[in-house]
């Protein structure tokens, strides 16, 4: 869950599994996003879930930082049949998943919703700039 000057961001990802690539990557196929801006965490946790109840989840990744944990603890008991992890923001972990981002990108692994309906929607466009916005800082 965010602070009050940020956003609270859901991303819902299908992980094909069953073929990894020859370096053992597999690909991943973003299927929706849900940004929250300016609202209470009370009515957040109510948002998110009714945002990923429209898919089939295995498990969902909270990250752990500040209050995350609590907020882990509380999506597991709103989302009973699906694994949430809290998930650490130090700066070694961070990198880490920095590294496999990039590595999926490079190898052609990450597959983002590229439709004409899509690109005209205004969710895409954030994510297409936050995306292109992206800088790793030393």
């Amino acid at each position: 869950m965010a602070r009050s000057n940020d956003s609270t961001v859901v991303t819902v990802c299908w992980v094909d599994w069953d073929h990894p690539d020859p370096f053992g990557f597999y690909e991943h196929r973003i299927l929706n996003w849900l940004e929250i801006n300016n609202e209470e965490w009370e009515s957040q946790y109510f948002h998110i879930v009714d945002f990923l109840r429209h898919y089939d989840l295995l498990r969902v990744g909270v990250d752990a930082q500040g209050v995350g944990g609590a907020v882990a603890e509380r999506l597991q008991i709103l989302l009973p049949n699906i694994e949430v992890l809290p998930v650490s923001s130090d700066s070694k972990v961070q990198n880490e998943r920095w590294v496999h981002l990039t590595e999926l990108i490079q190898r052609d692994q990450l597959v983002i919703p590229g439709h004409s309906k899509a690109r005209r929607n205004r969710t895409w466009k954030r994510f297409n700039q936050q995306m292109s916005d992206l800088e790793k800082v030393y």
